[in-house]
């Protein structure tokens, strides 16, 4: 699932991309969960880079919310989880998390 590869490349950067020790380092998350509100409910399944799990869903609701031009509380999460990086099937994020 990769969207504009050289603006989301440079987000994730410039705003994600932190190693450092201990607490503050960047873990990745995969979200799950539904939009409501359009004609049938859309199903999604994304991947961030956060340093916690508030943080990766702001960036859900944000950029489901600007691409799909809905409101917060029409954003359903379902599940959120912590993943290794041998989980992450998103391209782009494993480019950066291999840097």
């Amino acid at each position: 699932m990769i969207t504009s590869g050289k603006n989301r490349l440079r987000f994730f950067y410039c705003y994600h991309h932190k190693k450092e020790k201990g607490d503050n380092m960047a873990k990745v998350f995969r979200i799950t969960g539904r939009v409501l509100g359009k004609e049938e409910p859309m199903v999604f399944t994304k991947e961030c880079k956060a340093l916690k799990e508030e943080d990766a869903l702001e960036f859900i609701y944000s950029d489901i919310g600007s691409k799909h031009h809905v409101k917060r509380t029409m954003v359903k999460i379902e599940e959120i989880k912590e993943i290794s990086e041998d989980e992450i099937t998103d391209l782009i994020l494993q480019k950066i998390v291999s840097m």
